[in-house]
């Protein structure tokens, strides 16, 4: 699902109209069609007032996934989460939430501090490193996650 399809998804779920939307973000309803149709994308602050008003996260909107819309349907036992696969559970919203941080540094603050984007990425790229290796170890072992 794509941005234009998350803002239009979020939207009806409100039961906004794309009127009614527009007028919270201070926007054309012309704009909005616009984004919804994936004529342009919203940046800046319009993405962060888009996502404040649709009560998500500016990484929930950016995050681009192949959702079909179909439940997926598990047969046999279900096998009890291992503590490494917990861990990874537990910080994959950091992961999210971190990306998320490091969107709004570049894209948002206009010129952030570059100290305050070492330390996010040297942050993001540690719990990326811990999450992949836990992967590996988890293959190795014979499971798969």
């Amino acid at each position: 699902m794509n941005i234009s399809e998350k803002i239009k998804m979020l939207r009806k779920e409100k039961r906004l109209t794309q009127a009614m939307l527009a007028e919270s973000l201070k926007v054309a309803r012309s704009t909005v069609i616009a984004w919804e149709g994936k004529r342009c994308l919203p940046e800046g602050e319009n993405l962060k007032n888009i996502a404040r008003v649709l009560d998500t996260t500016v990484a929930f909107l950016l995050e681009e996934n192949e959702d079909t819309g179909r439940a997926l349907v598990v047969k046999g036992p279900i096998m009890p989460m291992s503590n490494e696969e917990q861990h990874l559970k537990e910080t994959s919203p950091i992961i999210l939430k971190l990306s998320e941080v490091r969107y709004m540094l570049d894209s948002l603050c206009g010129k952030p501090d570059i100290d305050d984007i070492h330390i996010i990425d040297e942050l993001l790229n540690s719990c990326k490193k811990i999450s992949a290796k836990l992967l590996l170890d988890e293959t190795a072992a014979g499971r798969d996650l």
